[in-house]
């Protein structure tokens, strides 16, 4: 093939013009004469063989050219190659084109480095003024400054007489834990860092001598860390007295006692703590067993007969226990009352004094009471201070903004339940497993599980089942074996499943309170989770209007939705402000 050069200026001989000269064209005539005529058809053996001359004829044509070039330019290409070789980047111009001859930089590159030299002194200057960060200092070197900057950051506040301490920075700089616990929580369940809730609440629930530890009013929201916030300095207390043989755990009864409103709530206390134990190897043999409705009085009796040393029950079941006499609370040092409001809420008031009013008088001096709640209402305030020595306040958060940076949430507007299921299967697929869907009748349970069971592993919980069934229903969930429970309100509050995505309210709840502990179930112990929420348009105007509110208010990553067709039915009108150009 004929090769493309740069065109050059050359001296043109007769025998160059007579090989570029160029053939007449052909004539008219015969143009029209060769479209007129017929096609000829060839065989096989003779396009190729075409071809191959064709080919021949362009192979001779570049040879013949190269032949025929002028030596001397044959000779001056020869060189200038050499010369790219010997010089790179050493292009073929004139020296007088270079643009770049003379160039000044705007910023002489001197006065640039020592610019740069003063930013950086600047730095040094504002860090030595500022100090370092209180996560890169020793404790001892910790100020004022620094111990405020860090409630802040955790969004701490406490308040009470006397002094209080300061919050944990780590599980072990302070020596406040036991060593041995301190590995447990680290290297056997994975505890990295403690929650804002048991870094405050710790420290001060632990007595670093042998006076009775400090009474505790903490206000913060589900999966914040509670659990842990309370065990922790009872196991602290437990492992400073002597270990008690079995007869004595019967004959006294436990050491601890922990108040919650659902049974799910009190196995799963029940079950944290055990596994703490089990992972620090204590040498006292210390245990705890949850007692709870739906048991029979024999298999209660069966589970108490070597005794405990932390209880944990509902209300109503530990009354009747207590009045079959099948255990004793003669010996009671720690008290823990969580989620009070919510025991409140559904009516355990009452029993909770009667069953305060068991514990022995004369053990109230050396008994150290810790009171956990969400809200503080006027109820829960009595009892603090009918049964709270001089307690501690302390909050992390508020109920409306505890897991503001944890919960998405999304209202659709779905109309009829065939709109509604099809919305759920696609969200059930685009935001992930497991799931909990809650419902406001158990019928709709039995409806959801027969339209979704083709494509997810379904568990239901409600009111009908037995406590063997809700039992396997939850530890499905939680090993895997199933990734959606439809539930009813009876789940919302103190159930605790591990890496919730998704809550959907397929039917709104009746009260706003409810909403709030449904959604709760996820985004928890710092993870993230989306909460959807279906209307029909046939919900409470007021209802929804606090659901509005809540989803404006609480929107921390501009992720939240309320659909405007929504806030138009329901006559929800946005607010606007005016702004004033001063």
């Amino acid at each position: 093939m004929l090769v493309l050069r740069k065109f050059r200026w050359r001296k043109w001989t007769a025998e160059t013009l007579e090989s570029t000269k160029m053939t007449r064209p052909i004539d008219v005539h015969q143009l029209l004469k060769s479209r007129s005529a017929g096609p000829k058809y060839m065989s096989v053996e003779e396009r190729e063989r075409v071809v191959i001359e064709h080919s021949n004829d362009e192979v001779d044509l570049g040879v013949e050219y190269a032949k025929k070039r002028n030596v001397d330019e044959v000779a001056e290409d020869s060189a200038r190659e050499s010369r790219k070789k010997s010089k790179p980047l050493d292009f073929d111009w004139d020296p007088a084109d270079n643009t770049l001859e003379g160039y000044q930089p705007i910023v002489n590159p001197v006065i640039l480095e020592r610019i740069r030299q003063q930013e950086d002194q600047s730095d040094g200057l504002e860090a030595q003024y500022l100090g370092k960060s209180w996560r890169e200092k020793m404790l001892v070197e910790m100020d004022e400054r620094d111990w405020r900057i860090m409630r802040e950051e955790f969004n701490i506040t406490s308040k009470g007489k006397g002094a209080v301490k300061h919050p944990l920075r780590n599980w072990s700089e302070t020596n406040v834990i036991p060593s041995d616990l301190v590995r447990a929580l680290t290297e056997g369940m994975g505890f990295d860092e403690p929650t804002a809730i048991q870094r405050i609440t710790i420290p001060n629930a632990i007595s670093s001598n042998k006076s009775v530890p400090r009474d505790i009013l903490g206000i913060a929201s589900t999966g914040s860390g509670k659990t842990l916030a309370f065990s922790i300095p009872i196991l602290a207390r437990l492992d400073a007295l002597p270990a008690r043989p079995v007869n004595l755990k019967t004959l006294d009864g436990p050491l601890a006692l922990v108040l919650v409103p659902t049974r799910e709530l009190a196995q799963q206390i029940s079950q944290e703590i055990n596994r703490l134990l089990s992972a620090w190897e204590n040498k006292k043999n210390l245990n705890a067993v949850s007692i709870v409705g739906g048991h029979s009085m024999s298999d209660i009796s069966h589970t108490l007969r070597n005794g405990c040393d932390i209880l944990i029950a509902t209300p109503g079941r530990l009354l009747d226990v207590l009045d079959n006499h099948l255990v004793v609370l003669n010996k009671i040092q720690s008290l823990v009352l969580d989620e009070a409001d919510r025991m409140i809420d559904l009516g355990f008031e009452d029993q909770m004094k009667s069953i305060l009013s068991h514990l022995m008088a004369d053990e109230l001096a050396a008994r150290q009471t810790m009171l956990f709640t969400a809200t503080l209402s006027s109820s829960v305030e009595s009892i603090a201070k009918g049964y709270l020595k001089n307690p501690l306040h302390v909050s992390v958060g508020s109920r409306w903004d505890s897991d503001k940076p944890l919960i998405t949430q999304v209202v659709r507007h779905t109309g009829d339940d065939d709109k509604k299921l099809s919305f759920l299967k696609d969200d059930l697929i685009k935001n992930g497993l497991p799931a909990i869907i809650f419902i406001n009748y158990k019928e709709t349970a039995d409806w959801l599980t027969l339209r979704l069971s083709d494509r997810f592993n379904i568990v239901t919980l409600h009111g009908s089942k037995s406590q063997s069934q809700r039992e396997s229903a939850i530890q499905k969930l939680k090993s895997g074996t199933a990734n959606v429970l439809i539930a009813t309100n009876v789940a919302a509050r103190g159930l605790d499943i591990p890496d919730v995505a998704l809550v959907v309210n397929f039917q709104m709840s009746k009260k706003f309170d409810d909403y709030i502990h449904r959604i709760g179930r996820t985004g928890r112990a710092g993870k993230t989770g989306i909460a959807v929420t279906y209307l029909t348009g046939e919900e409470d105007p007021q209802l929804i209007k606090q659901l509005a509110k809540y989803v404006k208010d609480v929107d921390p990553n501009n992720e939240n939705d309320f659909p405007e067709e929504c806030a138009k039915h329901f006559g929800i009108v946005s607010e606007t402000r005016n702004r004033i150009i001063y």
